[in-house]
């Protein structure tokens, strides 16, 4: 079967197939609902998706059965499980209760070791740093669960054999599900969160099968075995045997989860912490973000990108490239109405991150468009004003400071402002009143200011005086 590629990158094997838009897509390409019991849908239609599985690329588990089967068997899981055997033997039969609990909850460490060594794809066996470094507060809490559910099954086939039976089969189907939702949802809540064992079982579909029908196996071969043993065995004997053979089917078991989250990382959604990309650091949201927008803007489709990229924009004030893509957005839609507001949050995530020459630049292209566009504050047109001051450009710097008191008349940096506004129109307008009108203002209204010898020294040597109505 031909490789399917996304439509919107050529180069990416589509992970997703639209019915209704007829297109395949990859995992970027998709829109992520936020729930785990939902498949993601299209970004055109906003249907479902169906997954498309490539088997060719990670061969499946099923075909490695072998390899799960001797991967317990290394040095550290032969003298764990020679050591389960022995204790029992050699303890007191009051002590047989509270030492299988101790020993489910070590068999179920190390088969979490064994779970996160083969969700990286590796079939080789695990050292003991790599189970090591799987041992977590999650680990821990996880391999207390399967102890305590391992003994309460114990001490329920004592009273009811066939209640044991239906509550185990129960547990087999349920029991790989529910280890693969709390390794994705990093939750020990997960465990027990049905949504989130429907989006495993959609992801995985008919595959989910063959790896409970491995469990199932290993656990009736483990309890026939035992029962045979039943009447041969002392109680210690036949105590240490259900530890060791329960002990190596959840090994198995967890062997085969692991690979299987391995096998269907990419509609899981799964990130994989291999050696290549352990210290990758993946935020999904932001991805699929910047891919819904590419295949908005590649189908036309240019009020969602608008609607998306005003949603970022707003949780991103200060970045100025995220600005400037929404910015230029509106100029292409020509959306006169919204360009002025993404305008002045444009210059601001340029201002504050000392872009004043590029502010400048997107200023004046800004007013050839909007001829009486004026920022919205103050400060940005104070900043503005300096910038095209020192660019030479003096009559949109003036433009930019005068009626300042009327629109700000509480602004802090105001007497700095009207002092390079009267310098301006005095120096480089020759608008020799119009610089002493606001010289006035300012030696009248600003007495107690640091710069005010400065003010009332220009005032003097332009030679005005007060003007006592110029208050209204």
């Amino acid at each position: 079967m031909a490789t399917d590629y996304c439509k919107y990158h050529p180069l990416t094997t589509a992970t997703w197939h639209c019915p209704a838009c007829h297109i395949s897509v990859c995992d970027d390409c998709t829109h992520i609902t936020g729930e785990m019991d939902n498949v993601p849908n299209c970004l055109i239609c906003n249907q479902p998706l169906t997954s498309i599985s490539h088997n060719s690329a990670i061969a499946p588990f099923w075909q490695h059965y072998t390899d799960f089967m001797r991967l317990p068997f290394n040095l550290l899981g032969i003298l764990c499980l020679l050591l389960l055997m022995i204790l029992p033997t050699i303890a007191p039969e009051t002590m047989l209760l509270p030492l299988a609990g101790g020993s489910y909850f070590v068999l179920a460490i190390y088969g979490w070791g064994l779970l996160q060594h083969t969700a990286t794809g590796s079939l080789k066996f695990p050292t003991l740093k790599n189970i090591s470094t799987a041992i977590s507060r999650l680990s821990l809490e996880v391999s207390a669960a399967v102890a305590v559910v391992l003994v309460l099954l114990g001490l329920l086939a004592v009273k009811s054999i066939a209640g044991a039976i239906a509550v185990s089969t129960l547990l087999i189907a349920l029991a790989p599900v529910m280890l693969m939702a709390v390794v994705i949802d990093k939750s020990i809540s997960s465990l027990f969160q049905h949504h989130a064992w429907r989006h495993i079982w959609v992801a995985m579909q008919l595959a989910y099968v063959p790896l409970t029908g491995i469990v199932f196996v290993l656990v009736v071969t483990s309890y026939a075995v035992t029962n045979l043993m039943a009447d041969i065995l002392p109680v210690g004997g036949l105590q240490g045997l259900k530890q060791v053979l329960y002990g190596y089917s959840l090994w198995v078991m967890m062997s085969v989860t692991g690979y299987a989250l391995f096998q269907f990382q990419k509609p899981l959604h799964f990130e994989v912490l291999g050696k290549k990309n352990k210290k990758r650091v993946v935020n999904r949201k932001l991805d699929n973000q910047a891919a819904r927008l590419e295949v908005y803007l590649k189908e036309g489709l240019y009020d969602r990108a608008a609607a998306l990229m005003k949603v970022v924009a707003e949780k991103q004030k200060k970045n100025p490239e995220i600005q400037e893509r929404y910015y230029q957005l509106l100029v292409f839609m020509q959306d006169k109405e919204q360009i002025p507001y993404q305008a002045t949050s444009y210059l601001e995530a340029l201002l504050e991150t000392g872009q004043q020459a590029l502010a400048l630049q997107v200023l004046i292209k800004l007013q050839f468009l909007i001829p009486d566009f004026r920022p919205q504050t103050p400060d940005m047109c104070f900043e503005l004003a300096k910038a095209c001051a020192e660019q030479k450009d003096f009559p949109r710097a003036v433009s930019l400071l005068k009626d300042m008191h009327k629109d700000s008349p509480h602004y802090a940096n105001l007497p700095e402002a009207y002092l390079l506004l009267a310098k301006l129109l005095y120096d480089k307008q020759n608008e020799k009143h119009e610089a002493l009108e606001i010289l006035e203002y300012l030696v009248l209204r600003f007495k107690k200011h640091p710069r005010y010898a400065v003010m009332e020294h220009f005032w003097r040597q332009l030679g005005g005086k007060p003007k006592s109505d110029f208050m209204d």
